[in-house]
Protein backbone atom coordinates (compact mmCIF):
# COMPACT_ATOMS: atom_id res chain seq x y z
CA UNK A 1 0.00 0.00 0.00
CA UNK A 2 0.88 3.80 -0.77
CA UNK A 3 1.82 6.36 2.19
CA UNK A 4 3.75 9.63 2.12
CA UNK A 5 6.33 11.01 4.45
CA UNK A 6 5.93 10.88 8.14
CA UNK A 7 2.28 9.52 7.45
CA UNK A 8 3.98 6.11 5.93
CA UNK A 9 6.43 6.05 9.54
CA UNK A 10 3.13 6.49 11.62
CA UNK A 11 1.13 3.63 9.73
CA UNK A 12 4.20 1.68 9.65
CA UNK A 13 4.25 1.85 13.66
CA UNK A 14 0.34 1.59 14.24
CA UNK A 15 0.68 -2.01 12.46
CA UNK A 16 3.30 -2.92 14.39
CA UNK A 17 1.78 -1.92 17.91
CA UNK A 18 -1.14 -3.46 16.43
CA UNK A 19 0.49 -7.00 15.36
CA UNK A 20 2.24 -6.97 18.92
CA UNK A 21 -1.28 -6.64 20.74
CA UNK A 22 -2.10 -9.34 18.62
CA UNK A 23 0.64 -11.31 19.86
CA UNK A 24 0.02 -10.79 23.13
CA UNK A 25 -3.23 -12.86 22.86
CA UNK A 26 -1.20 -15.88 23.12
CA UNK A 27 -0.04 -15.23 26.75
CA UNK A 28 -2.84 -12.68 27.83
CA UNK A 29 -5.17 -15.38 29.51
CA UNK A 30 -3.99 -17.37 32.20
CA UNK A 31 -0.39 -16.49 32.27
CA UNK A 32 0.13 -12.96 32.65
CA UNK A 33 -2.11 -10.46 33.88
CA UNK A 34 -3.05 -7.36 31.73
CA UNK A 35 0.04 -5.53 33.56
CA UNK A 36 2.38 -7.09 32.63
CA UNK A 37 1.26 -7.57 28.83
CA UNK A 38 1.37 -3.65 29.02
CA UNK A 39 4.71 -3.96 30.22
CA UNK A 40 5.89 -6.00 28.02
CA UNK A 41 4.60 -4.37 24.82
CA UNK A 42 6.14 -0.64 26.40
CA UNK A 43 2.44 0.88 25.88
CA UNK A 44 0.46 2.94 28.41
CA UNK A 45 -2.54 1.46 29.84
CA UNK A 46 -4.66 4.41 27.47
CA UNK A 47 -2.48 3.34 24.81
CA UNK A 48 -3.30 -0.26 24.78
CA UNK A 49 -7.18 0.48 25.09
CA UNK A 50 -7.00 2.92 21.99
CA UNK A 51 -5.43 0.59 20.16
CA UNK A 52 -7.39 -2.71 21.24
CA UNK A 53 -10.70 -0.35 20.41
CA UNK A 54 -9.12 0.47 16.94
CA UNK A 55 -8.53 -3.48 16.26
CA UNK A 56 -12.17 -4.24 17.33
CA UNK A 57 -13.62 -1.45 14.79
CA UNK A 58 -11.18 -2.86 12.16
CA UNK A 59 -12.24 -6.30 12.66
CA UNK A 60 -15.76 -6.27 13.72
CA UNK A 61 -17.33 -3.21 12.82
CA UNK A 62 -20.59 -4.64 11.78
CA UNK A 63 -20.41 -6.59 15.27
CA UNK A 64 -19.18 -3.80 17.53
CA UNK A 65 -22.54 -1.81 16.04
CA UNK A 66 -24.75 -4.41 17.88
CA UNK A 67 -22.69 -5.06 20.96
CA UNK A 68 -23.67 -1.58 22.27
CA UNK A 69 -22.24 -0.11 25.28
CA UNK A 70 -19.82 -2.68 25.90
CA UNK A 71 -15.83 -2.00 27.77
CA UNK A 72 -13.67 -2.32 25.46
CA UNK A 73 -12.16 -5.13 28.07
CA UNK A 74 -15.13 -7.29 27.03
CA UNK A 75 -14.69 -6.57 23.42
CA UNK A 76 -11.55 -7.74 23.17
CA UNK A 77 -12.31 -11.03 25.76
CA UNK A 78 -15.38 -11.88 23.33
CA UNK A 79 -14.48 -10.26 19.82
CA UNK A 80 -10.87 -10.28 19.27
CA UNK A 81 -9.35 -12.76 21.97
CA UNK A 82 -7.18 -15.38 19.88
CA UNK A 83 -8.21 -19.54 20.98
CA UNK A 84 -6.55 -21.51 18.77
CA UNK A 85 -8.58 -24.48 19.47
CA UNK A 86 -12.02 -22.52 18.49
CA UNK A 87 -11.01 -19.52 16.42
CA UNK A 88 -9.40 -20.24 12.75
CA UNK A 89 -9.78 -16.79 11.76
CA UNK A 90 -6.65 -15.21 10.87
CA UNK A 91 -6.59 -11.89 12.06
CA UNK A 92 -3.08 -10.79 11.77
CA UNK A 93 -3.67 -11.37 7.72
CA UNK A 94 -7.08 -9.14 8.52
CA UNK A 95 -5.21 -6.41 9.87
CA UNK A 96 -2.76 -6.22 7.07
CA UNK A 97 -5.88 -6.30 4.13
CA UNK A 98 -7.57 -2.73 6.39
CA UNK A 99 -3.74 -1.59 6.69
CA UNK A 100 -5.36 1.01 3.58
CA UNK A 101 -3.93 4.37 2.18
CA UNK A 102 -5.97 7.28 2.72
CA UNK A 103 -8.68 8.99 0.70
CA UNK A 104 -6.74 12.13 -1.18
CA UNK A 105 -3.72 9.63 -2.07
CA UNK A 106 -5.58 7.14 -3.37
CA UNK A 107 -7.38 9.52 -5.79
CA UNK A 108 -4.32 11.23 -6.50
CA UNK A 109 -2.54 7.79 -7.73
CA UNK A 110 -5.29 7.05 -9.50
CA UNK A 111 -5.64 10.67 -11.57
CA UNK A 112 -2.05 10.27 -12.18
CA UNK A 113 -2.19 6.89 -13.82
CA UNK A 114 -5.16 8.34 -15.98
CA UNK A 115 -3.75 11.29 -17.10
CA UNK A 116 -0.24 9.12 -17.91
CA UNK A 117 -2.62 6.30 -19.57
CA UNK A 118 -4.65 8.75 -21.47
CA UNK A 119 -1.27 10.68 -22.72
CA UNK A 120 1.14 8.21 -22.80
CA UNK A 121 3.87 10.42 -21.27
CA UNK A 122 4.34 13.75 -19.62
CA UNK A 123 6.80 15.56 -18.00
CA UNK A 124 6.61 16.56 -13.98
CA UNK A 125 5.59 20.32 -14.94
CA UNK A 126 3.14 18.93 -17.68
CA UNK A 127 1.64 16.14 -14.99
CA UNK A 128 1.04 19.08 -12.64
CA UNK A 129 -0.77 21.20 -14.93
CA UNK A 130 -3.09 18.73 -15.64
CA UNK A 131 -3.73 17.55 -12.17
CA UNK A 132 -5.30 21.37 -11.73
CA UNK A 133 -7.11 22.02 -15.25
CA UNK A 134 -11.09 22.18 -15.22
CA UNK A 135 -11.27 18.78 -17.25
CA UNK A 136 -11.14 16.64 -13.53
CA UNK A 137 -14.48 16.47 -11.59
CA UNK A 138 -14.56 18.91 -9.10
CA UNK A 139 -14.46 16.62 -6.29
CA UNK A 140 -11.15 15.40 -7.31
CA UNK A 141 -10.25 19.12 -7.24
CA UNK A 142 -10.70 19.29 -3.87
CA UNK A 143 -7.92 16.89 -3.58
CA UNK A 144 -4.85 18.38 -5.76
CA UNK A 145 -5.60 21.74 -5.11
CA UNK A 146 -2.98 21.97 -2.94
CA UNK A 147 -0.52 19.46 -4.23
CA UNK A 148 2.74 21.24 -5.42
CA UNK A 149 5.92 19.38 -7.23
CA UNK A 150 7.73 18.71 -4.29
CA UNK A 151 4.70 16.97 -3.40
CA UNK A 152 3.99 15.29 -6.69
CA UNK A 153 7.11 14.16 -6.57
CA UNK A 154 6.60 11.92 -3.88
CA UNK A 155 3.94 10.57 -5.39
CA UNK A 156 5.56 9.69 -8.63
CA UNK A 157 8.25 7.94 -6.90
CA UNK A 158 6.51 5.54 -5.03
CA UNK A 159 4.29 4.62 -8.71
CA UNK A 160 7.84 4.01 -10.24
CA UNK A 161 9.20 2.21 -6.78
CA UNK A 162 6.54 -0.04 -7.09
CA UNK A 163 6.88 -0.45 -10.98
CA UNK A 164 3.35 1.15 -11.95
CA UNK A 165 4.94 4.23 -14.18
CA UNK A 166 8.78 4.32 -16.12
CA UNK A 167 10.32 7.35 -15.76
CA UNK A 168 13.35 8.84 -17.75
CA UNK A 169 15.27 12.22 -18.45
CA UNK A 170 15.47 14.32 -20.93
CA UNK A 171 17.26 17.90 -20.62
CA UNK A 172 17.19 18.16 -16.86
CA UNK A 173 13.48 17.12 -16.83
CA UNK A 174 11.93 14.11 -15.95
CA UNK A 175 9.23 12.55 -17.53
CA UNK A 176 6.97 9.50 -16.74
CA UNK A 177 4.64 6.78 -18.59
CA UNK A 178 2.47 4.32 -17.57
CA UNK A 179 4.50 0.87 -17.09
CA UNK A 180 2.60 -2.30 -18.98
CA UNK A 181 2.66 -5.80 -19.21
CA UNK A 182 4.35 -5.27 -23.18
CA UNK A 183 7.64 -3.25 -21.83
CA UNK A 184 8.98 -6.70 -20.19
CA UNK A 185 9.24 -8.20 -23.95
CA UNK A 186 11.71 -8.03 -27.15
CA UNK A 187 10.66 -7.20 -30.70
CA UNK A 188 10.69 -10.65 -31.61
CA UNK A 189 8.42 -11.43 -28.41
CA UNK A 190 6.33 -9.07 -29.16
CA UNK A 191 5.61 -9.64 -32.84
CA UNK A 192 4.89 -13.59 -31.77
CA UNK A 193 2.50 -12.77 -29.08
CA UNK A 194 0.52 -10.04 -31.20
CA UNK A 195 0.30 -13.56 -33.69
CA UNK A 196 -0.84 -15.46 -30.98
CA UNK A 197 -3.48 -13.23 -29.25
CA UNK A 198 -4.53 -12.50 -32.99
CA UNK A 199 -5.12 -15.83 -33.69
CA UNK A 200 -7.29 -16.92 -30.83
CA UNK A 201 -9.06 -13.72 -31.03
CA UNK A 202 -10.32 -14.49 -34.85
CA UNK A 203 -9.75 -18.16 -35.30
CA UNK A 204 -12.01 -18.74 -32.40
CA UNK A 205 -15.41 -17.57 -31.21
CA UNK A 206 -14.97 -14.00 -31.53
CA UNK A 207 -14.27 -12.07 -27.80
CA UNK A 208 -14.51 -8.45 -26.89
CA UNK A 209 -11.45 -8.85 -24.72
CA UNK A 210 -9.73 -10.07 -27.13
CA UNK A 211 -9.90 -7.17 -29.51
CA UNK A 212 -9.43 -4.84 -26.86
CA UNK A 213 -6.37 -6.41 -25.84
CA UNK A 214 -5.06 -6.47 -29.48
CA UNK A 215 -5.52 -2.44 -29.43
CA UNK A 216 -3.82 -1.60 -26.58
CA UNK A 217 -0.35 -4.28 -27.72
CA UNK A 218 -1.02 -2.64 -31.01
CA UNK A 219 -0.66 1.09 -29.57
CA UNK A 220 2.42 -0.01 -27.87
CA UNK A 221 4.61 -1.87 -30.68
CA UNK A 222 3.42 1.44 -33.06
CA UNK A 223 4.13 4.17 -30.83
CA UNK A 224 6.86 2.93 -28.48
CA UNK A 225 8.53 0.20 -29.38
CA UNK A 226 8.45 1.37 -33.10
CA UNK A 227 7.51 -2.04 -34.44
CA UNK A 228 6.57 -1.21 -38.34
CA UNK A 229 2.64 -1.81 -39.70
CA UNK A 230 3.49 -4.27 -42.16
CA UNK A 231 5.73 -6.50 -39.49
CA UNK A 232 1.73 -6.93 -38.09
CA UNK A 233 -0.04 -7.94 -41.00
CA UNK A 234 1.86 -10.58 -41.88
CA UNK A 235 -0.96 -13.19 -41.50
CA UNK A 236 -4.51 -12.60 -41.69
CA UNK A 237 -7.43 -14.73 -39.38
CA UNK A 238 -10.79 -15.00 -39.89
CA UNK A 239 -13.56 -16.68 -37.52
CA UNK A 240 -15.41 -18.79 -40.68
CA UNK A 241 -18.70 -18.55 -38.53
CA UNK A 242 -19.37 -15.23 -37.42
CA UNK A 243 -22.66 -15.24 -38.29
CA UNK A 244 -23.28 -18.30 -36.53
CA UNK A 245 -22.38 -16.28 -33.21
CA UNK A 246 -24.99 -13.34 -34.27
CA UNK A 247 -27.82 -16.06 -34.80
CA UNK A 248 -27.43 -17.37 -31.33
CA UNK A 249 -28.18 -13.87 -30.42
CA UNK A 250 -31.45 -14.21 -32.80
CA UNK A 251 -32.39 -17.40 -30.84
CA UNK A 252 -32.38 -15.18 -27.54
CA UNK A 253 -35.17 -13.21 -29.16
CA UNK A 254 -36.92 -16.23 -30.40
CA UNK A 255 -36.93 -18.09 -26.83
CA UNK A 256 -39.15 -15.87 -24.88
CA UNK A 257 -41.82 -15.53 -27.61
CA UNK A 258 -42.09 -18.99 -27.64
CA UNK A 259 -42.28 -19.79 -24.33
CA UNK A 260 -45.01 -16.97 -23.77
CA UNK A 261 -46.81 -19.35 -26.35
CA UNK A 262 -47.14 -16.11 -28.77
CA UNK A 263 -46.71 -15.78 -32.74
CA UNK A 264 -43.75 -14.18 -34.59
CA UNK A 265 -43.87 -11.70 -37.26
CA UNK A 266 -40.43 -11.87 -39.17
CA UNK A 267 -38.94 -11.51 -42.21
CA UNK A 268 -37.35 -14.72 -44.08
CA UNK A 269 -35.36 -14.10 -46.95
CA UNK A 270 -33.78 -17.96 -48.27
CA UNK A 271 -31.03 -17.99 -50.31
CA UNK A 272 -30.94 -19.20 -54.16
CA UNK A 273 -30.17 -22.83 -54.67
CA UNK A 274 -27.83 -21.83 -57.72
CA UNK A 275 -25.99 -19.15 -55.52
CA UNK A 276 -25.46 -20.14 -52.32
CA UNK A 277 -24.47 -16.58 -50.24
CA UNK A 278 -26.70 -14.55 -52.53
CA UNK A 279 -30.23 -13.70 -50.72
CA UNK A 280 -32.94 -13.54 -53.61
CA UNK A 281 -34.15 -10.29 -54.35
CA UNK A 282 -37.49 -11.42 -54.76
CA UNK A 283 -41.04 -9.55 -53.91
CA UNK A 284 -41.70 -11.89 -50.81
CA UNK A 285 -38.52 -11.69 -49.31
CA UNK A 286 -39.14 -8.20 -48.21
CA UNK A 287 -42.68 -9.47 -46.89
CA UNK A 288 -43.06 -10.01 -43.41
CA UNK A 289 -44.71 -13.56 -42.46
CA UNK A 290 -46.30 -14.58 -39.00
CA UNK A 291 -45.71 -18.20 -37.69
CA UNK A 292 -46.44 -20.32 -34.23
CA UNK A 293 -42.91 -21.01 -33.38
CA UNK A 294 -42.61 -24.25 -31.73
CA UNK A 295 -38.88 -25.65 -31.06
CA UNK A 296 -35.47 -24.16 -31.57
CA UNK A 297 -32.76 -27.06 -33.41
CA UNK A 298 -29.01 -26.32 -33.66
CA UNK A 299 -27.44 -28.73 -36.14
CA UNK A 300 -23.55 -29.26 -34.64
CA UNK A 301 -22.43 -31.00 -37.78
CA UNK A 302 -23.06 -27.42 -40.20
CA UNK A 303 -23.52 -25.33 -37.21
CA UNK A 304 -26.99 -23.95 -37.81
CA UNK A 305 -29.53 -23.18 -36.24
CA UNK A 306 -34.00 -23.85 -37.12
CA UNK A 307 -37.05 -23.09 -36.13
CA UNK A 308 -39.56 -25.50 -35.91
CA UNK A 309 -42.98 -23.49 -36.83
CA UNK A 310 -46.67 -23.73 -37.99
CA UNK A 311 -47.92 -20.28 -40.12
CA UNK A 312 -50.66 -19.19 -38.35
CA UNK A 313 -52.96 -19.49 -41.76
CA UNK A 314 -51.89 -23.53 -42.21
CA UNK A 315 -54.58 -26.41 -42.54
CA UNK A 316 -54.37 -28.62 -39.38
CA UNK A 317 -52.12 -31.41 -39.54
CA UNK A 318 -50.15 -29.92 -42.25
CA UNK A 319 -46.63 -30.64 -41.81
CA UNK A 320 -44.69 -27.91 -40.03
CA UNK A 321 -41.89 -25.78 -41.61
CA UNK A 322 -38.33 -25.28 -41.16
CA UNK A 323 -36.95 -21.85 -41.02
CA UNK A 324 -33.29 -21.70 -40.92
CA UNK A 325 -32.11 -18.56 -38.58
CA UNK A 326 -29.49 -17.01 -40.19
CA UNK A 327 -32.43 -16.22 -43.29
CA UNK A 328 -34.51 -14.62 -40.03
CA UNK A 329 -34.61 -10.83 -39.60
CA UNK A 330 -37.19 -8.10 -38.34
CA UNK A 331 -38.45 -10.10 -35.46
CA UNK A 332 -41.61 -8.62 -33.24
CA UNK A 333 -43.95 -10.26 -30.79
CA UNK A 334 -47.53 -11.25 -32.49
CA UNK A 335 -50.33 -12.03 -30.42
CA UNK A 336 -51.05 -14.79 -27.97
CA UNK A 337 -51.94 -18.59 -29.50
CA UNK A 338 -54.91 -20.84 -28.51
CA UNK A 339 -53.59 -22.85 -26.14
CA UNK A 340 -55.65 -25.61 -27.29
CA UNK A 341 -54.06 -25.24 -30.50
CA UNK A 342 -50.71 -24.60 -29.20
CA UNK A 343 -51.59 -27.70 -27.45
CA UNK A 344 -51.71 -29.84 -30.55
CA UNK A 345 -48.93 -28.28 -32.53
CA UNK A 346 -46.72 -29.05 -29.70
CA UNK A 347 -47.88 -32.43 -29.65
CA UNK A 348 -47.08 -32.38 -33.22
CA UNK A 349 -43.72 -30.84 -33.22
CA UNK A 350 -42.72 -33.68 -30.59
CA UNK A 351 -43.73 -36.26 -33.01
CA UNK A 352 -42.14 -35.25 -36.12
CA UNK A 353 -38.42 -34.50 -34.25
CA UNK A 354 -39.11 -38.61 -33.11
CA UNK A 355 -36.34 -40.44 -35.10
CA UNK A 356 -35.46 -37.10 -36.77
CA UNK A 357 -31.38 -37.12 -36.89
CA UNK A 358 -31.91 -33.22 -37.06
CA UNK A 359 -34.77 -31.13 -38.26
CA UNK A 360 -36.10 -33.37 -41.65
CA UNK A 361 -38.95 -35.07 -41.19
CA UNK A 362 -40.48 -38.23 -43.78
CA UNK A 363 -43.37 -40.42 -43.26
CA UNK A 364 -41.47 -43.68 -42.99
CA UNK A 365 -38.30 -44.73 -40.50
CA UNK A 366 -35.12 -45.84 -41.98
CA UNK A 367 -33.48 -48.67 -40.57
CA UNK A 368 -29.62 -47.53 -41.12
CA UNK A 369 -26.68 -50.23 -39.85
CA UNK A 370 -23.28 -48.97 -40.32
CA UNK A 371 -19.96 -51.38 -39.53
CA UNK A 372 -17.50 -48.34 -37.81
CA UNK A 373 -13.36 -49.93 -38.36
CA UNK A 374 -10.51 -48.97 -36.71
CA UNK A 375 -6.64 -49.80 -37.84
CA UNK A 376 -5.47 -50.50 -34.29
CA UNK A 377 -7.64 -50.15 -30.56
CA UNK A 378 -4.89 -48.75 -28.78
CA UNK A 379 -4.53 -49.00 -24.97
CA UNK A 380 -6.69 -45.85 -23.79
CA UNK A 381 -9.67 -47.07 -25.85
CA UNK A 382 -11.54 -46.85 -29.13
CA UNK A 383 -11.49 -43.72 -30.09
CA UNK A 384 -14.24 -44.60 -33.21
CA UNK A 385 -16.13 -45.74 -30.62
CA UNK A 386 -16.41 -43.24 -28.05
CA UNK A 387 -17.10 -40.63 -30.67
CA UNK A 388 -20.30 -42.83 -32.35
CA UNK A 389 -21.71 -43.14 -28.39
CA UNK A 390 -21.17 -39.71 -27.34
CA UNK A 391 -22.71 -38.42 -30.85
CA UNK A 392 -24.66 -41.52 -31.74
CA UNK A 393 -27.73 -40.12 -30.25
CA UNK A 394 -30.27 -43.34 -29.79
CA UNK A 395 -28.53 -45.41 -31.82
CA UNK A 396 -27.20 -48.68 -30.41
CA UNK A 397 -24.28 -50.95 -30.72
CA UNK A 398 -25.97 -54.57 -31.95
CA UNK A 399 -22.61 -55.85 -32.60
CA UNK A 400 -18.44 -56.48 -31.37
CA UNK A 401 -15.91 -58.35 -32.86
CA UNK A 402 -12.34 -58.86 -31.18
CA UNK A 403 -10.33 -56.80 -33.70
CA UNK A 404 -12.15 -53.75 -32.33
CA UNK A 405 -14.70 -53.32 -35.11
CA UNK A 406 -18.47 -53.01 -34.34
CA UNK A 407 -22.39 -52.70 -35.84
CA UNK A 408 -24.21 -49.77 -35.36
CA UNK A 409 -27.85 -50.01 -36.14
CA UNK A 410 -30.40 -46.35 -35.75
CA UNK A 411 -34.07 -45.94 -37.08
CA UNK A 412 -34.09 -42.64 -38.43
CA UNK A 413 -36.57 -40.32 -40.48
CA UNK A 414 -35.32 -40.23 -43.56
CA UNK A 415 -31.16 -40.90 -44.29
CA UNK A 416 -29.83 -36.88 -45.80
CA UNK A 417 -29.04 -35.51 -42.43
CA UNK A 418 -26.99 -38.62 -41.07
CA UNK A 419 -25.15 -39.08 -44.10
CA UNK A 420 -22.55 -35.75 -43.33
CA UNK A 421 -21.62 -37.65 -39.90
CA UNK A 422 -21.45 -41.20 -41.15
CA UNK A 423 -18.32 -39.30 -43.55
CA UNK A 424 -16.82 -37.69 -41.02
CA UNK A 425 -15.55 -41.01 -39.91
CA UNK A 426 -13.68 -41.52 -43.41
CA UNK A 427 -13.02 -45.43 -44.76
CA UNK A 428 -13.72 -45.98 -40.72
CA UNK A 429 -17.20 -46.02 -41.36
CA UNK A 430 -19.08 -48.47 -44.22
CA UNK A 431 -23.06 -48.63 -44.70
CA UNK A 432 -24.53 -51.94 -45.05
CA UNK A 433 -27.95 -50.77 -45.04
CA UNK A 434 -29.71 -49.76 -46.57
CA UNK A 435 -28.68 -49.93 -50.22
CA UNK A 436 -30.14 -47.01 -51.23
CA UNK A 437 -28.19 -45.15 -49.03
CA UNK A 438 -24.98 -47.04 -49.41
CA UNK A 439 -25.29 -46.51 -53.15
CA UNK A 440 -25.54 -42.60 -51.98
CA UNK A 441 -22.42 -42.64 -50.66
CA UNK A 442 -20.59 -44.05 -53.03
CA UNK A 443 -21.78 -41.64 -56.24
CA UNK A 444 -20.85 -38.83 -53.56
CA UNK A 445 -17.68 -39.85 -52.88
CA UNK A 446 -16.71 -40.39 -56.72
CA UNK A 447 -17.88 -36.69 -57.26
CA UNK A 448 -14.91 -36.44 -54.47
CA UNK A 449 -12.50 -38.33 -55.79
CA UNK A 450 -13.32 -37.07 -59.77
CA UNK A 451 -12.88 -33.45 -57.65
CA UNK A 452 -8.93 -33.99 -56.72
CA UNK A 453 -8.38 -36.13 -59.66
CA UNK A 454 -9.22 -32.68 -62.07
CA UNK A 455 -6.92 -30.89 -59.91
CA UNK A 456 -3.51 -32.33 -60.42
Amino acid sequence: MYSLGGGEVKQQTNVKKRQEILRSFFVYDGVHDLNEVMEMLGVSESTYYKTVKEMTDLLYLDEMSKIGRQSNKEALQNRIKYDPYHNMQNFLGRLYQTDKIEETAMIRYALILKLLDHYGELSTTELLAKLGTHFLEESDLDHTASLDKRALKRYVDVLVADGLIVKSSRKGESFYRVQTLFDHFWEDELIDLHAFITFCTYAEIPAAPGFLLLDKLKEHMLKRAFIPQEKLEHTIYQYPYCGRVLDEYMCYELLPILEEGRSVKMRYSPVSEQRKQVVQKSRRSKELIEIIPLKIVFDYHFARWYVLGSPVQSVPGEELQRYRVDYISHISKGAAVDPDLLAQLREQCASELENSWCVNYVSEVTKVKVLFQVDKVETHGNFIKKKVQEQGQWGQITEEHEDGSFVWEIDVRGTAEIIPWLRSFGRGATVLEPVEMRNQMIADLREVLAQYEACE
